[in-house]
């Protein structure tokens, strides 16, 4: 039986991710536009679930044993390469250890051994138990690229935020931490600059002063189409600032090298992200009303 801690953790672990703005995917208009928008699509932060027969390194049985990619940064990466040719006998399978100097994506391209799993762990491939695995990633809303014209709202399975545990609770758990660590501890309103909060707050004040406040002071602000505004982002909007302001640095920082030729076109929040910006393009409707 689950104890009240762990479930306690998993409330909050499970209202963590589903409010970060990594995993925002619903529409594209913010909510109070009463509008049909064919890409609101609401979903859950995990892509992936799984119950998976593992062993005792945490891998999946299913299959054959796993091939270990080693790096230099490695601390074992000189002992092995110096076994390198060596052969061991793995459910049938004779594996052993080999010596790349290639991968698949050109700015990765670097020397590296791949070594049979019983070799580098010095265990028997056998079964452990069974595990909840969870896959997910970020989500990003694409209005055109060089291949599509169709806006779209795409996802990318992360494999640094791949988890196994014991219960379903227990990996959501795993996730939330990964997640903090990798995308950020975020969530939908402190991913936004302080200075919308502080725009907001001064609009309610002005609609106050205009309208009235109360219930009846805000359904005649409603009513009248030429009333100030407060900001209000859609799940895109906010996903689309998570990225400028964490991902996109993050990125680089992992690719340094990488371009890529598909030219992807994105929301433009940088209204949002300049208050200078802003205030240019709304200081004479904002002007009129302080007035």
């Amino acid at each position: 039986m689950i104890s009240y801690e762990v479930m306690k953790q998993f409330q909050e672990a499970n209202e963590f991710l589903e409010d970060h703005p990594a995993f925002a995917c619903g529409g594209i208009t913010p909510l109070h536009v009463k509008k049909f928008n064919p890409y609101h699509k609401p979903c859950s932060p995990v892509s992936l679930t799984m119950i998976v027969n593992v062993c005792e390194k945490g891998y999946s049985l299913d299959g054959v044993p796993p091939l270990i990619e080693v790096y230099p940064d490695n601390p074992r990466y000189e002992e092995l390469k110096s076994r390198v040719g060596e052969r061991a006998l793995s459910r049938g399978l004779t594996k052993g250890i080999q010596y790349r100097s290639f991968m698949l994506l050109e700015e990765d391209k670097k020397e590296h051994l791949v070594v049979d799993y019983q070799i580098y762990f010095g265990v028997e491939w056998k079964a452990k138990g069974i595990e909840v695995w969870l896959r997910t990633g970020r989500r990003r809303f694409i209005k055109t690229c060089s291949w599509s014209k169709e806006p779209r709202w795409e996802s990318w399975l992360d494999e640094d935020l791949s988890v196994g545990a014991k219960t379903y609770e227990e990996a959501i758990i795993e996730l939330a931490k990964k997640v903090k660590l990798c995308y950020g501890d975020f969530n939908q309103e402190n991913i936004l600059p302080e200075w919308i909060e502080n725009y907001n707050r001064s609009i309610y004040e002005i609609n106050d002063k205009i309208y009235g406040s109360g219930v009846d002071g805000m359904m005649k602000m409603i009513n009248d189409n030429n009333s100030p505004r407060t900001i209000h982002l859609s799940d895109a909007e906010i996903n689309e600032i998570w990225w400028q302001k964490h991902e996109v640095k993050r990125m680089k920082e992992i690719y340094p090298n990488r371009e890529s030729d598909i030219v992807d076109k994105y929301l433009d929040v940088s209204l949002y992200l300049d208050e200078k910006k802003f205030n240019r393009k709304f200081s004479k409707i904002l002007k009129q009303y302080n007035d």
